[in-house]
């Protein structure tokens, strides 16, 4: 789970740091953050993103080269050109490039705060046009430290990296070499996650340590970002419920997962005729192709359409139901230990069902839900520890804090929804009247 977040010159935020914890030693397990359109709650989802970009660019590169020499070399090959296109974008500077500051000359700083097994530590990245170092603080041995630190001076490339990441001398030397070639396009932890998954798993393993091992598995497999698209929708990085099968509306797979397309049924079953009264059930269309040892599945939904049970195929629901469908995996994860992070979760969902999905999620979270909203009527069931403001003053100087750190008293007649509505912790647009009619004016005047 997440402890907090450090950012600096990154995007409309010049120096914050969003503590996640409820006290000292409990860490909130679900957590809402809220403000004005513009105010920067996709830019806390992004910074997120950016940790995955971080963690798996140099994969996302050899996966796309791989594919590069299956195309023909033509002038005018477009896939070609694209992938091409593709393989510069894996780079880490580009990618970090879009998030800094507009207008800042200042380094770009983000510090991800984590908690496993109890224990704390955190990773941390600078970059300005170039990745300008790269640390991660947690267990060594028995004792917290710096695993490692990778930064770069005038001198090249420098490598702090503590006695207890390697327990084989060659190895070490073998990722010194890694380092030379890929840092700085790249991350440490991008050269050894590619390691992982183009060698023996079990060869690095048993030669780098059990605390980097276990950092690199909550940072990578235990988080999952969604980011809302300019056009309603989501972007989807991964699923980290494994109990589901990965793509839950459509596909292709092998005959001996039938089971666990089946699983996959029932759990949405349960979950959609229970939100939806009109939903009576929730079904695979299969078509089974016996000489490949496939099955071919579609996800449909029987409704009660005017008195008459319809089927209903996925892609023709609304945009909601096919919205919760594309993050279920996922949000189911939280029940299971993982953290997922989603921008604008209310987007094409009612209020009051969204209302009652967190409050029935909350109580079963082993992970941690972070979610951007603007659902107020939320605010009518969260505790005030799990409610974050995003104000921004005069200056567009930002903070984000939770409810709990403003210094009063939460009643029944003074309740946090009324309370957020008047303005009393910002985070709400201000606008007293927009005058239509000139604006009309200065459209006829234009058409003139």
């Amino acid at each position: 789970m997440y402890t907090y977040l450090k950012l600096k010159n990154f995007r409309t935020f010049d120096d914050i740091c969003i503590d996640f914890k409820k006290t000292e030693k409990d860490i909130n397990k679900f957590i809402a953050i809220y403000g004005e359109n513009g105010s920067g709650k996709t830019s806390i989802v992004l910074a997120f993103n950016l940790l995955k970009d971080a963690l798996m660019s140099l994969i996302y590169e050899n996966l796309i080269s791989e594919n590069i020499n299956k195309l023909p070399n033509l002038p005018n090959n477009i896939a070609l050109m694209q992938i091409k296109n593709a393989i510069q974008s894996m780079d880490f500077n580009k990618t970090a490039g879009n998030v800094k500051m507009l207008n800042s000359s200042e380094s770009t700083e983000v510090e991800y705060g984590f908690s496993i097994g109890g224990v704390e530590g955190y990773y941390k990245i600078k970059f300005g046009n170039v990745l300008e170092s790269e640390t991660l603080y947690y267990l060594t041995n028995k004792n917290r430290g710096n695993i490692f630190e990778i930064m770069r001076d005038e001198n090249g490339i420098v490598k702090n990296i503590n006695d207890s990441m390697f327990s084989d001398e060659i190895y070490k030397n073998e990722i010194s070499v890694e380092i030379d070639k890929f840092w700085g396009k790249h991350t440490l932890l991008s050269i050894l996650i590619k390691e992982l998954n183009t060698k023996n798993v079990k060869f690095i393993e048993d030669r780098i340590s059990n605390n980097l091992s276990q950092v690199i598995n909550e940072l990578l497999n235990q988080t999952v970002v969604y980011v809302a698209m300019p056009d309603g929708t989501i972007g989807k990085s991964a699923n980290i419920n494994k109990n589901l099968y990965l793509n839950l509306n459509a596909g292709i797979i092998p005959i001996n997962m039938e089971k666990q397309l089946n699983v996959s049924e029932k759990v949405l079953r349960n979950f959609f005729v229970q939100a939806y009264p009109d939903i009576k059930d929730v079904f695979y269309k299969k078509n089974t192709i016996i000489e490949s040892n496939l099955i071919n599945y579609e996800l449909y939904f029987k409704k009660n359409i005017c008195g008459k049970l319809v089927d209903v195929i996925f892609s023709q629901e609304s945009t909601g139901t096919q919205k919760l469908v594309n993050i279920f995996n996922s949000l189911m994860g939280v029940l299971f230990g993982g953290t997922v992070i989603i921008d604008e979760i209310d987007n094409g969902i009612h209020d009051i069902l969204m209302k009652t999905i967190i409050e029935s999620i909350k109580e079963n979270i082993t992970g941690q839900l972070i979610i951007t909203t603007h659902n107020t009527l939320l605010l009518e069931s969260l505790d005030k520890h799990e409610i974050y403001i995003i104000t921004t003053d005069y200056n567009g100087k930002k903070e984000i804090n939770p409810i709990s750190n403003y210094d009063m008293k939460i009643q029944k007649n003074n309740n946090i929804r009324d309370l957020y509505l008047k303005g009393v912790f910002g985070g709400v647009p201000f606008i007293d009247y927009i005058d239509f009619n000139e604006i009309k004016q200065d459209l006829e005047t234009t058409g003139q």
